[in-house]
């Protein structure tokens, strides 16, 4: 079941949520999680207590949608991948009523600012599984001393990273955005497979990966790049890198305030994408019905020329076993007149019996009339005719 922001507020704001939670199907807990990811506040506890003893209570006001996030929510997850489609009513295109920097700001507004992390000691859980499998390869290799066991993140960039990657994460998680970094192998000319780490942010409605990249400075220092909403300077949304008295770790309100358009411009991306779509499959189908139309209505007129062929020949071989019934009659009558002395012959009067009896045989007049019409396929007019 889908329902847009605002419904949802009012409905929230207009009855209990465990009631409202009974006619959605779901449980009350999930509809508050709902409630939360939308960015829709909801009434305090106690606050149906209140109302019901007499109190005059003012709800909140609707803040702004979330950057990335959609303005329709399945408040019930549909019971199959998709829904039927329907090819009734007119599309309409997106719409925003707000722009990107709207909601950007707002949402920076919530965030206030973002601070960096000295160390990954309190990291951010989107952390959890790299520093578990780094911490199982560390335990390995000083056991057994095996390079295949070394931790592949310890270095300083990469504990960089990790670090960038926490606070970056700490900070959307205020607006209730999941974070998560995961190991992934890349291959480089040259050098062959490394190992990197990957970021990505789940919005409702968009995701925003992000991944750094390490550059040897001058000064033989390393010098990291994050590329935000792709893995190469092409594809990214946008780039940032350290600057001379400017790192990344004091680029980060900047930085999350890019990740929060890219989110955005994703998820109207898609939606747009997802109404041109609609629109190009409503085209198809409706070719394709039209096709399928053409199709029936070629195959109605051929199987009607073929009946109507059928008819025909049906009527044509009637019309000669008629002829040859009455040539038949014809032939035994002359013998008859030509030789009259044969009259009184068994062989002729067996003879006489037997042509007679075909031309009988195939004259269809001498047959029942419906038969003849069911051989020609001529359908009957009128019950009547049965009683004719």
């Amino acid at each position: 079941m889908f329902v847009s922001r605002a419904e949802l507020f009012d409905l929230v704001w207009s009855q209990p949520r465990t009631k409202l939670a009974i006619r959605f199907k779901v449980s009350d807990v999930a509809l508050a999680k709902k409630c939360r990811s939308a960015n829709i506040p909801m009434p305090p506890a106690g606050y149906w207590a209140r109302v019901a003893a007499g109190a005059r209570l003012s709800r909140l006001e609707l803040p702004l949608r979330l950057p990335g996030e959609k303005d329709v929510i399945a408040v019930r997850e549909p019971r199959y991948a998709s829904a039927p489609t329907v090819d009734t009513g007119e599309l309409q295109p997106p719409y925003y009523a707000e722009s990107v920097d709207t909601l950007v700001d707002a949402a920076v507004k919530q965030l206030g600012r973002v601070l960096a992390q000295r160390d990954i000691a309190d990291a951010h859980s989107g952390l959890a599984r790299v520093l578990r499998k780094e911490e199982e390869r560390r335990k390995k290799f000083a056991e057994m001393k095996w390079s295949y066991y070394k931790p592949k993140f310890d270095d300083a960039s990469s504990q960089r990273q990790l670090r960038l990657y926490s606070a970056i994460f700490r900070a959307l998680a205020k607006l209730g955005i999941k974070g998560a970094v995961s190991e992934e192998q890349q291959w480089k000319q040259g050098v062959g497979t490394t190992d990197r780490l990957s970021g990505s942010l789940e919005f409702g409605g968009a995701v925003v990966t992000l991944f750094f990249v390490a550059a040897e400075a001058p000064s033989k220092t390393t010098k990291l790049k994050l590329l935000v909403g792709g893995d190469t300077d092409g594809q990214a949304h946008s780039v940032w890198s350290d600057e001379p008295q400017l790192p990344l770790e004091k680029q980060l309100d900047s930085i999350v305030r890019s990740i929060l358009v890219c989110a955005e411009d994703r998820m109207r991306e898609h939606a747009q994408r997802s109404y041109e779509w609609a629109l190009e499959g409503r085209e198809r189908r409706k070719r394709e019905r039209e096709e399928q139309r053409l199709a029936e209505n070629a195959r109605l007129a051929a199987q009607a020329a073929r009946e109507q062929q059928l008819r025909l020949d049906s009527l044509i071989a009637a019309a000669s076993r008629r002829q040859r019934a009455v040539e038949i009659r014809a032939l035994v009558t002359a013998l008859k007149d030509t030789h009259p002395n044969l009259v009184g012959d068994d062989r002729f009067a067996n003879w006489c019996s037997y042509a007679l009896g075909e031309a009988d045989r195939i004259d269809p007049t001498r047959s029942d009339w419906r038969e003849l019409l069911q051989v020609t396929g001529v359908p009957a007019a009128s019950k009547d005719l049965d009683h004719q």
